[in-house]
């Protein structure tokens, strides 16, 4: 039996199949693989669509409460009020003892927002005179006084604020006293400029009582009947001075609404709430950057591939489609006929 063999050997035609599979297989893993990439994309932007979405509805709500409050927040400039003028007491006895106990210096302190406020206070030139012009000392020549000798100012942002927690609920947290002005920190004058000036006082009822816990008073005590320790070891003794300023006592109720620190509350709340939100949207956002960046990667990656793979792709077959006539017949010319040798089959 005469075979003609006009195949492409067996070898050539696998290795030929498998290099196709391989491209067929690694284009389908490129294309998933930038689609599960996309997908995550798409998440990451939905979700920072939605964080907007409560930012905006935070920002809101923070911004009615403050309207809520607004009324019962004074304006702060960098400057703000005297520091007697910024406190009230309910007791007369408690009012002078607590101006004596700071001291006339203390009691008409001025209080500055920040170092700025300082600075504003006076000049000098290069040499440490003083510029009369500028500064307090300039306002004071406009109205024909002339300040003589020193005179104290405190900066809120530089006084360590007191760190710890508020009593929910406590009438003492009033301290009768409003709470309209904030440093630049954010803290408010119980936390600053209060917490500063007694957060180590101690009160006692009598003299007695007060040298019976000499032992606990680490920084100044006083007592309500007229007693005065400054600092340990440190007696004041002698009849009591009636101080040349002192707190102003409550001429009136707190106008202040009954639910005044739940809205204070909600408010912190709010703002707290914002500042989380706002450090999702960071990391959400550097992650959609990242996936991003992933995509790019991936994509150039899957076209140089594809450059790379060209080769392989199988050649389209083309139909031949039998010659026509002039006349729109068959052409009559003879088929080629095959090269290979026709020989009998012997049986």
């Amino acid at each position: 039996m005469f075979v003609c063999n006009t195949a492409t050997p067996k070898a050539e035609i696998e290795g030929a199949r498998s290099q196709a599979e391989s491209v067929v297989y690694n284009t389908k893993k490129y294309q998933d693989d930038l689609q599960k990439l996309g997908l995550r994309i798409k998440q990451h932007e939905d979700i920072i669509k939605f964080l907007r979405t409560e930012k905006n509805s935070i920002d809101e709500s923070i911004l009615n409460l403050q309207v809520t409050i607004g009324k019962y927040h004074a304006s702060m400039q960098p400057v703000t009020e005297e520091e007697e003028a910024q406190s009230k007491v309910d007791d007369e006895n408690l009012s002078r003892l607590l101006a004596e106990y700071l001291g006339k210096n203390n009691m008409l302190a001025l209080v500055c927002k920040t170092f700025h406020g300082v600075q504003a206070m006076e000049s000098c030139d290069r040499e440490g005179a003083i510029n009369r012009d500028s500064g307090l000392h300039g306002l004071g020549s406009s109205v024909g006084r002339t300040i003589e000798g020193r005179f104290l100012i405190i900066c809120l942002n530089d006084l360590r604020p007191y760190v710890g927690k508020f009593i929910a609920d406590d009438p003492q947290r009033r301290l009768d006293l409003l709470k309209p002005k904030l440093a630049a920190s954010g803290h408010g004058l119980r936390e600053t400029l209060f917490y500063y000036l007694f957060s180590r006082l101690q009160v006692y009822r009598t003299r007695e009582d007060m040298m019976q816990a000499l032992p606990f008073i680490a920084d100044g005590a006083l007592s309500l009947d007229g007693g005065i320790i400054r600092s340990p070891g440190v007696f004041h003794l002698g009849n009591r001075e009636e101080p040349e300023v002192k707190f102003p006592r409550i001429s009136e109720k707190s106008s202040l609404p009954g639910n005044y620190y739940e809205i204070e509350n909600s408010l912190q709340s709010k703002r707290w709430n914002l500042e989380r939100l706002l450090e999702d949207m960071r990391k959400e956002q550097s992650m959609l950057d990242q996936a991003k960046f992933n995509f790019e990667i991936k994509k150039q990656e899957f076209v140089r591939f594809l450059a790379q793979s060209s080769h392989y792709a199988p050649p389209q077959q083309q139909q031949q489609q039998p010659q026509q006539s002039p006349a729109g017949q068959e052409s009559l010319t003879p088929k080629p006929k095959s090269s290979c040798p026709q020989f009998p089959v012997i049986i």
